[in-house]
């Protein structure tokens, strides 16, 4: 139900090509405190660095620790809001 695009795991994520964020940083996500605190998290960068593969791992996670998820990349998200708001629903 997540709608994930592809299969991707925290585990199979190599760190040592990308080195803006350390498995440290994606290991203290893991406690899903920016969920229950409503915060959002958004990776941003250029195309194959890995920001869905960080994602969709994540939301793995948080669907076994009994969150539920759903994935958008932010150009649905963009085209969502925007049809929402044209339709008077933003706010729903």
């Amino acid at each position: 139900q997540a709608q994930f695009p592809n299969e991707k795991r925290l585990d199979l994520f190599d760190y040592r090509h990308q080195t803006t964020v350390t498995k440290r940083q994606i290991n203290g996500l893991l406690d899903f405190s920016f969920i229950d605190e409503r915060q959002n998290v958004i990776f941003i960068g250029p195309p194959g660095v890995g920001k869905t593969h960080l994602a969709i791992g994540i939301g793995h996670e948080a669907i076994q620790a009994g969150y539920k998820v759903l994935f958008r990349n932010a150009l649905t998200l963009v085209e969502e809001l925007e049809l929402a708001e044209m339709k008077g629903e933003l706010k729903k």
